[in-house]
């Protein structure tokens, strides 16, 4: 009976353990899984904050998780935080039919008025006294503009500038001061194709009574077709595309003084030569007297930053010149000292890595602020005596951002964040705490105050849980591999879900490899996007090489593509391939590689030239023939296909199509109008003419690239075509 008793009780042990472990696997296999959804609008990525900023009177100013409403609270008083404004208020006094589902975004003007754009008026919103007041609503056509403040607004409708206006009874309307405007002469517009760090064609000066411009003259550049298939019949839009070694446009800088009313041009061509110079880096100085340009050549090889004359236009004097063998490309606007206006901060590259120089306005310089084998990445300003410059850099990592300060007498630098990962700021006036968000690959989200004198965390303020923890992902891994001169090799795997080291998988290869884009940092995620989730989760091991070329290595590693883009990128790939090769897991026989846009070009380089390698590949807008590419883009990394009909005839990938041997399909936009329909549709005719089958799909109504909804049929195609030839 005890016998009995006790393998009784074994039995319900054992029972128990089976139940066990049977439920365990259940509840392990009710893990979430990535959808086409998710990858497409984000709807996983971390809660965050937003519309961060200081106030003058010391308070932070910051937007709710949920969009829906502004907040204030001072870093280090007890004082309960307060809501400035919800979008149930702001919807009440817009008179809406329907609760907005988000605040728009609030541009400070002082401590309690703010202005917004909504429904293409624009208002401002008073915090003090929570009330509103319609500023303009003659908007609508506007393509570009730019606010001072709201009584200093400035648009650009139809090519032309457009000032808002106060009359003497306090009514207000919209008067044009260009009149001549057309698509062919453009006034306001973002000059030579937004390059050269250029974001916009309109820069007001510090006390808003000047308005400076740039003017482009394109009648000398060529239409170049695209066809609008949503008319019937379909519709002729040109547009005005310089290409590598033909004419470029011209462009000028204008400048409206409000008071006067009276319009100039600075007098930036010396010769003729000079008219297809590049104007950039637009900085007025504190007094608006004087205007500084960098002024670049079109070789991009030789840099002269000029002051001049803000109320006659004339050249005052070219404080320093840059140059370099391979090229120069000045991105930054000058930093302003608000105690001393006769120093400014200037970044340059000029020593290997962008960091900071102190200049006084007559071109002399005082010291370089910052040193270091790393790129400094934001200046975030200074503190009330002006004793500190503030600014975020990756002096220790280059896949790492940090907040530093720099003693402006010295120049010794101080790190003042601690955390590992990708950090960004927001200073306060009077420079004693900064606002510090940042992520890396274990944290989400976090949004903390840190006080400036030793970068110790005073208060978080927001910490984003993890919207993944209940879904299948698999490991992931950032490490270095060696380029063939020894350079380091920033790369990323992901491995299958559910991976079994047993096992052999496909690997699909994401590339960019252009200029100015990292895709591997120590941010959430390391950088990989969704899709690239969902790709681990059907099966894939997702692989990730930042090659020379890449951003944020320096110039040096920038540079080494100069003349022969596609070279040394595809050898540096070739180093991750060798990598792959060498897993026990890989399967070497089912390696496939998407890209876009750059990365377009690489995956479609990739598949040609090394064809025995890669079985499967997906180009997305890819550049064929760089000929065919933008003049500021190709010389500045090719110099002109007359200096270097080698290096395009090189990389023209219209002479290694004959080599493929797998499937490579070739995604475009009809409307691209940064890599024009043309490169794919000579590859296609390329194609045929040398008997080679080529997939091809057309999206009709998208541009470079394929957004909103119809996304999630661009990757269903991607993954389709890993499916079925991989």
């Amino acid at each position: 009976m005890k016998q009995y008793s006790i393998k009784k009780k074994m039995f319900f042990v054992i029972l128990f353990l089976c139940s066990f472990s049977v439920f365990a696997q259940t509840t392990e296999e009710k893990k979430d899984l990535f959808t086409l959804e998710n990858a497409v609008f984000y709807n996983l990525s971390p809660k965050n904050i937003g519309q961060l900023h200081w106030q003058k009177n010391g308070y932070y100013v910051y937007q709710s998780q949920n969009r829906r409403e502004l907040k204030t609270a001072h870093p280090v008083l007890r004082i309960a935080e307060r809501t400035l404004i919800s979008t149930k208020i702001l919807s009440e006094k817009l008179e809406l039919t329907n609760q907005m589902r988000r605040l728009p975004v609030f541009n400070w003007i002082d401590e309690n008025l703010a202005w917004f754009d909504y429904g293409n008026k624009i208002y401002t919103y008073n915090f003090e006294n929570q009330s509103l007041k319609l500023v303009t609503n003659a908007v609508e056509n506007a393509s570009f503009a730019e606010s001072h403040s709201v009584e200093k607004l400035a648009v650009v409708i139809d090519n032309n500038i457009w000032l808002r206006n106060v009359d003497e009874d306090g009514k207000t309307d919209l008067i044009q001061i260009t009149e001549d405007g057309t698509r062919e002469l453009t006034y306001g517009e973002a000059a030579h194709r937004y390059e050269f760090g250029i974001t916009k064609g309109l820069f007001w000066s510090d006390n808003a009574e000047k308005l400076a411009f740039y003017r482009t003259d394109r009648s000398m550049v060529k239409d170049y077709p695209l066809i609008d298939y949503s008319e019937y019949p379909a519709k002729h839009t040109p547009i005005k595309y310089p290409m590598a070694g033909q004419k470029s446009h011209e462009a000028t800088v204008g400048i409206y003084d409000i008071s006067s009313e009276k319009m100039i041009y600075l007098k930036t061509n010396d010769s003729q030569k000079d008219i297809e110079q590049y104007s950039t880096n637009i900085t007025f100085s504190p007094d608006a007297e004087k205007i500084y340009v960098a002024i670049v050549n079109r070789e991009q090889n030789h840099m002269k930053l000029t002051s001049f004359d803000a109320n006659t236009g004339e050249k005052i004097k070219i404080l320093f010149e840059e140059k370099d063998e391979k090229y120069v490309e000045p991105e930054h606007s000058l930093y302003f000292m608000k105690n001393n206006p006769n120093l400014f901060v200037w970044q340059s590259e000029r020593n290997g890595f962008n960091h900071l120089y102190l200049y006084d306005t007559d071109g002399k310089l005082i010291r370089q602020l910052t040193k270091g084998n790393g790129v400094v990445t934001e200046i975030l300003g200074t503190d009330k005596d002006e004793k500190f410059l503030y600014f975020t850099a990756g002096l220790e990592s280059p896949i790492e951002n940090h907040i530093y300060k720099t003693e402006i007498k010295t120049g010794k630098i101080t790190k003042l964040t601690k955390e590992a990962g990708m950090h960004s700021g927001k200073l306060s006036e009077d420079g004693k705490f900064l606002l510090d968000s940042y992520s890396n690959l274990e944290t989400p989200a976090i949004t903390q105050i840190i006080e400036t004198k030793k970068g110790n965390s005073i208060r978080k303020i927001f910490e984003a849980e993890n919207p993944l923890l209940n879904y299948e992902r698999g490991e992931m891994k950032i490490f270095k591999l060696k380029a063939d001169d020894g350079t380091d090799l920033y790369s990323r795997v992901i491995k299958p879900t559910n991976f079994d080291a047993t096992k052999k998988y496909p690997v699909m290869i994401y590339v960019y490899g252009g200029p100015h884009v990292q895709l591997i940092q120590n941010k959430w995620l390391g950088g990989a996007d969704y899709f690239m989730q969902y790709m681990a989760q059907q099966g894939y091991v997702v692989f990730t090489l930042d090659n020379r070329g890449s951003l944020n290595r320096g110039r040096d590693f920038e540079q080494a593509t100069f003349r022969n883009l596609g070279k040394n990128e595809i050898s540096d790939q070739l180093k991750g391939v060798e990598w792959l090769k060498k897993q026990s897991y890989v399967d070497s026989e089912r390696l496939g590689v998407f890209g876009w846009s750059f990365g377009g070009f690489m995956t479609t380089s990739l598949m040609t030239k090394h064809a025995d390698l890669f079985k499967v590949g997906v180009a997305g807008g890819p550049v064929i023939d760089w000929n065919l590419y933008e003049i500021m883009y190709s010389e500045r990394y090719m110099d002109t296909p007359q200096e270097n009909p080698e290096g395009y005839k090189n990389a023209n990938l219209l002479n290694s199509i004959e080599n493929l041997k797998g499937r490579l399909m070739i995604i475009h936009g009809l409307q691209d109008d940064v890599v024009l329909p043309q490169h794919t549709r000579l590859l296609i005719n390329k194609a045929i003419e040398k008997q080679i089958l080529l997939d091809y799909f057309p999206y009709p109504s998208h541009p470079h690239n394929v957004r909103g909804m119809d996304r999630i049929h661009l990757y269903m195609k991607i993954a389709k075509y890993f499916e079925d030839f991989l």
